[in-house]
């Protein structure tokens, strides 16, 4: 899994949006890990603009989120 950050790009600004800019194990993600340089693409295509795309890693990250809470607390 790739990780840069450079925030003269748009990959590092949506980084910086997100607080995803610390290199594992001190990702955005529930277990301390990064998105990848090409899931951050993947929304900067899908979206066409860096605050769309942060908002939508936000809201992926937001449903991880909520089902490492609910595997938690289901058991």
């Amino acid at each position: 899994m790739s990780f840069t950050y450079d925030t003269t790009t748009n990959l590092g600004k949506v980084r910086l949006e997100i607080g995803d800019n610390l290199v594992d194990p001190g990702g955005l993600l529930p277990s301390g890990v990064n998105f990848s340089d090409a899931e951050i693409n993947i929304f900067l295509t899908r979206e066409g603009a860096v605050m769309r795309a942060a908002a939508a890693a936000l809201e992926a990250a937001a449903r991880t989120y909520a089902k490492k809470t609910y595997s938690m607390t289901s058991g």
